[in-house]
């Protein structure tokens, strides 16, 4: 990617165009029915869809997690699959946050800059621990040269 293609605005900007220009959102509470062990080193956990009890603390937006990964999913196993994957989780986590108060929004009218600081932390995180994950050499280059290309406003 060139540093023009890497600069935040022109990456939301293209993120923003895999995502509904607008999305009703309607919340739900889940509860735990049951808890799966596997084989593996972890357990799959089963949820039951039930009315929102008002619970800010623990909603969810119905169809959003659904809509993320299917959007998310196309960008795995990609060359510049960590960008997009961590950007739309960004999204993600802006329009559940907004989620507790409107039924309506578009997306369009995010905050380009909180998307940024939520999606530049992400990426901090993984330059913070390269090893953890699934990251190859060339994940981590790319989000150097992401940071090369948006330098620090401080």
């Amino acid at each position: 990617m060139t540093h023009k293609e890497l600069k935040f605005e022109n990456l939301f900007k293209k993120a923003l165009n895999e995502w509904p220009g607008e999305l009703n959102l309607k919340l739900g509470s889940q509860i735990l029915t049951e808890i799966r062990p596997t084989d593996k080193e972890y357990d799959i956990y089963a949820y039951k869809d039930v009315p929102w009890d008002g619970n800010s603390e623990k909603y969810v937006v119905k169809g959003l997690y659904d809509l993320r990964e299917k959007i998310e999913d196309s960008h795995y196993n990609k060359e510049k699959g960590i960008i997009w994957i961590h950007l739309h989780d960004s999204i993600y986590s802006a329009i559940r946050k907004l989620s507790l108060y409107t039924t309506n929004i578009i997306l369009k009218n995010l905050r380009l800059e909180m998307v940024k600081q939520k999606f530049e932390g992400l990426l901090k995180e993984i330059l913070g621990y390269p090893g953890s994950g699934d990251w190859s050499a060339q994940d981590i280059d790319l989000i150097k040269q992401y940071f090369e290309a948006n330098p620090s406003e401080s």
